[in-house]
């Protein structure tokens, strides 16, 4: 494309560049906001293992309630 106005030519390169400065700050944007989503399987997953987790520490807390009876070193109980 030819301009006989240099000044017309770089308003139209100085426009261009902005529109393509923004394309790339609106993309970079929306990467980084993809980018905090977890997948649904990741967050399936987390969801079963946090499930898990207080399962267990219940189960810890009732076998600690109803552990052992203490006994002494020949075995016999207290």
């Amino acid at each position: 494309m030819f301009f006989p106005d240099f000044g017309a030519a770089r308003r139209l390169m100085e426009m261009r560049v902005r529109e393509h400065l923004q394309a790339v700050a609106t993309e970079r944007l929306l990467r980084q906001a993809r980018s905090g989503r977890r997948s649904w399987l990741t967050w399936q997953a987390s969801q079963a293992l946090s499930g898990l987790g207080h399962a267990l520490v219940a189960l810890g807390r009732w076998l600690q309630r109803y552990g052992p009876v203490p006994t002494t070193s020949a075995g016999e109980r207290l």
